[in-house]
C-alpha cells in the first residue's frame, strides 16, 4: 500500500514538472513572433543632471543630459525626495553644435548670439558623459513648472513633447530647430502650438489673430517682434501671458483681455509703440455676478460658488508690462489687481 502510493506520488510529481516547463518555456530571441515588452510610462530615464532650485525650495530642476543615453527622455517626477519642477535654460540644447555645423558647411549664418553650455551640477549616478545623444521624444512629469529658455534648441530629432497640465511657462526658442518645431503639421495659422500652450508665432506673421479655444497659457516672447500683427483676440480659456509675449509688435492698436483669471509676465506688451487702448475688464454678459477671491487656483478647483456664481480671481501684473507704449491713452482694469511692481507704464508718454 505504501508503495503504491509512493508511486502515485511520484506519477504527480513528474506531471507537475513536465507541465511547469512548458509553460514556463522561454521564447526564443530568433523567434520573430516572440512579443517584446513595450515601456511603461512608469520607466524613467536615469542619470540626468539637475540642480536645486533656487525658486522653489526643495525642488529640482534638470540641467543636463549628464550621463543619460535614452533616445525617448522621460523626467523623473522626483529625484532624491525631491520633486522635479523645471527645465534648466539651455538644459539639453544643441545651439553650439548645430551653429558649427553651420559654420563647417559654409551656409548662411543667422545671429545666434553668446552660447553658454550650461553647468550641470550634479546627476543621479554621479557620472556625466561628453558622447552626444540624438533625442526622438521627452515626457515631462505633472509638476513641471517650466521649461527654460532654448532648452531643447537644436534637438534635430526631437519629433514628440509630453507635458502635464500645470505647465506655466515656455521659454524662448525652447524647441527652436527641432523636429517638433520644424513639423509643418505642428503649425495653425503661422503660430505653433503644444497642447494647450500658444509656443511661437512665425517672425513674418501678418494681419489679426485668433488665439484658439482651450489655449491657456501664451509662451515668453512668442509674438515677440512681430511687426506685422495688427490686432489679436484672446480666447476665454488663456490664464498666463509670457514675458515679452507681445513685445515690439509695433502695429496693434488695442488689447482686450475679459477672463476671469490672468497673470501678466513682464514687459509683457513693451514697445508697442501704436497701441492706444487697453482693456483687462471683465465681460459682464459672461461672467457677472462676480465673487472674488484672493489667489490663483489649481486647475481642478471649482469655477463657481454654492449658489452657481463664477468666481473672478485676481490679475496679476509683472513689472514694465506696457514700457514704452508711447502712443497708449487708455486703461481699463475694472478688476481686483495684484503684482503693484515699478515701471508698469514706463515712458508712456500720452
Amino acid at each position: 500500500m505504501k508503495k503504491t502510493a509512493f508511486s502515485f506520488i511520484l506519477l504527480l510529481t513528474l506531471c507537475f514538472s513536465l507541465l511547469s516547463s512548458c509553460t514556463s518555456k522561454t521564447p526564443d530571441p530568433s523567434d520573430q513572433d516572440a512579443p517584446t515588452p513595450p515601456l511603461t510610462e512608469h520607466t524613467t530615464s536615469k542619470g540626468l543632471a539637475y540642480k536645486d532650485s533656487t525658486d522653489t525650495p526643495g525642488t529640482v530642476v534638470i540641467t543636463g543630459i549628464g550621463s543619460c543615453r535614452d533616445e525617448h527622455v522621460v523626467i523623473p517626477s522626483m529625484i532624491n525626495g525631491k520633486f522635479v519642477t523645471g527645465i534648466a535654460d539651455g538644459a539639453f540644447s544643441q545651439k553650439e553644435a548645430r551653429t558649427k555645423q553651420k559654420q563647417s558647411l559654409n551656409s548662411d549664418l543667422y545671429d545666434l548670439g553668446d552660447y553658454t553650455v550650461p553647468g550641470q551640477e550634479e546627476s543621479e549616478n554621479g557620472t556625466d558623459s561628453t558622447e552626444p545623444v540624438s533625442i526622438k521624444s521627452v515626457t515631462l512629469p505633472s509638476m513641471v513648472l517650466h521649461i527654460g529658455e532654448e532648452a531643447f534648441f537644436g534637438c534635430e530629432e526631437l519629433s514628440e513633447v509630453r507635458t502635464g497640465n500645470l505647465l506655466e511657462l515656455i521659454g524662448k526658442d525652447a524647441f527652436y530647430d527641432t523636429a517638433f518645431y520644424n513639423n509643418p503639421e505642428n503649425w495653425q495659422n503661422g503660430v505653433l502650438y503644444l497642447n494647450e500652450y500658444l509656443v511661437k508665432a512665425s517672425a513674418d506673421f501678418r494681419g489679426t489673430f485668433t488665439v484658439k479655444d482651450g489655449t491657456r497659457v501664451i509662451a515668453d516672447r512668442a509674438f515677440e517682434g512681430c511687426t506685422g500683427l495688427t490686432a489679436i483676440t484672446f480666447c476665454a480659456d488663456v490664464e498666463q501671458i509670457g514675458r515679452y509675449a507681445f513685445a515690439g509688435c509695433t502695429a496693434i492698436r488695442e488689447i482686450t483681455v475679459h477672463n476671469k483669471r490672468l497673470s501678466i509676465g513682464e514687459c509683457a506688451f513693451s514697445d508697442c509703440t501704436a497701441l492706444v487702448r487697453v482693456s483687462l475688464g471683465l465681460n459682464e454678459d459672461v461672467y457677472m455676478p462676480e465673487v472674488n477671491v484672493g489667489a490663483l487656483p489649481s486647475k481642478d478647483e471649482p469655477k463657481t460658488d454654492e449658489n452657481g456664481r463664477d468666481y473672478v480671481y485676481h490679475t496679476t501684473l509683472s513689472s514694465a508690462v506696457f514700457k514704452n507704449c508711447t502712443a497708449l491713452r487708455e486703461v481699463d482694469l475694472c478688476r481686483t489687481v495684484t503684482g503693484f511692481t515699478h515701471g508698469w507704464f514706463y515712458n508712456c508718454t500720452s
